[in-house]
């Protein structure tokens, strides 16, 4: 008798589903069924049913249902610009293709969790652009269709999270390329603290802002994903242990303690929004200035096509963390995003904030109003 493959779009649901009995080679099934539906420019390369199936094998062989780590059987995608052994890193330029001879640090340390890597992701050519349509590999759709761009750089890696073909995907975050496809398909983007997650095997956009992103359809999976990902790496002279000195946000059991702050201007990055810590708990922005707009609809405006990193990309400038979590919907039915930022190492605390947004707002990932 044949068993239905489970929800791939939640750490959670999957790990229930594992508990209960559920093989890792039916999850296999499940993703390879949902990569056969989609031909839709999100991949660039993928492993083969057989290689993904002899994972399934190699990590039910490798621990005992008692002793699972807190990925085991997730599958999970990576942006093209990150190495993993067995595939090509492209950046989405076929001219400049490589054959790694080893994962990259992040990609290592989820598989060393159980974590079951499916394939490569489609990108803005050298994850430069946060629209999703600079590559020769295609144009990934927004997952509300309408021939809306799914946003970049990240574009292959938020769209095979939100259409539930994987639980997690990593994406790289410059300047936004880790939050603004995740507004524009509704999901989670988190970007850490510039040097708590290791960038040692990732293609450089601009060394000294890029950051490993994470995609989720929800806070809880962002952070356990989050949890195997930190940690100083010998590999990366960016990476810094982290400090985990109380943030006032963590302190309160409810944000009637908070002190919020809504920037009047995109100038975060001045000696002033330097000193904003001091003063606030958090800062709230928009994830975008505007919701998703159709593929090449801007193509004669490129200015005003990449000024989506107007509120993102501070964020990179000074190293915070910060998260884009779903905020409901236009009045054309697109999704918006809330952004939230948290002092350096404020990890715990930004998903504080953003955890009782989520739980207050009743946003999460609901149909758009008819």
């Amino acid at each position: 008798m044949r068993i239905s493959a489970p929800d791939l779009s939640r750490v959670s649901t999957l790990r229930a589903a594992y508990a209960g009995g559920l093989s890792a080679h039916v999850v296999v099934d499940g993703v390879l069924e949902r990569l056969a539906a989609r031909a839709d420019g999100v991949w660039i390369s993928r492993f083969d049913a057989a290689t993904l199936h002899a994972r399934a094998a190699a990590i039910e062989q490798r621990w005992a249902p008692d002793a699972r780590p807190p990925l085991y059987g997730v599958p999970f995608a990576v942006k093209d610009n990150i190495d993993v052994a067995g595939l090509p890193t492209t950046a989405a330029c076929p001219a400049f293709s490589y054959s790694p001879a080893a994962d990259a640090t992040s990609v290592r340390l989820l598989l060393e969790q159980g974590a079951i890597a499916v394939g490569k992701t489609n990108l803005d050519q050298f994850a430069t652009g946060l629209v999703g349509t600079r590559s020769p590999y295609g144009a990934p759709e927004s997952v509300f269709g309408g021939d809306l761009v799914s946003g970049g750089s990240s574009s292959g890696s938020a769209v095979a999270v939100a259409a539930g073909t994987v639980a997690f995907a990593l994406g790289t975050d410059t300047a936004g390329s880790g939050r603004v496809p995740a507004a524009l398909n509704g999901i989670v983007g988190l970007k850490p603290t510039r040097g708590l997650v290791s960038t040692a095997g990732v293609v450089p956009a601009c060394r000294s802002l890029d950051c490993v992103s994470v995609f989720a359809n929800d806070l809880d999976d962002a952070q356990i994903v989050l949890a195997a990902l930190a940690g100083p790496d010998p590999a990366d002279p960016w990476s810094r242990p982290s400090k985990r000195p109380t943030r006032r946000g963590e302190t309160y059991d409810s944000p009637r303690g908070w002190v919020v702050g809504v920037p009047v201007d995109a100038g975060l990055t001045d000696a002033g929004f330097a000193e904003a810590f001091r003063r606030f708990d958090y800062l709230l922005t928009p994830t975008t200035p505007e919701a998703a707009f159709p593929i090449g609809a801007k193509t004669g405006d490129p200015l005003s096509m990449y000024l989506s990193d107007i509120f993102t990309a501070p964020a990179n400038l000074v190293g915070i963390p910060a998260v884009a979590v779903p905020s409901g919907f236009s009045r054309q039915r697109l999704p918006l995003s809330l952004q939230i930022m948290a002092p350096h190492f404020g990890e715990r605390a930004l998903f504080r904030a953003a955890g009782f947004f989520e739980r207050e707002t009743g946003y999460w990932r609901e149909a758009p109003p008819v």
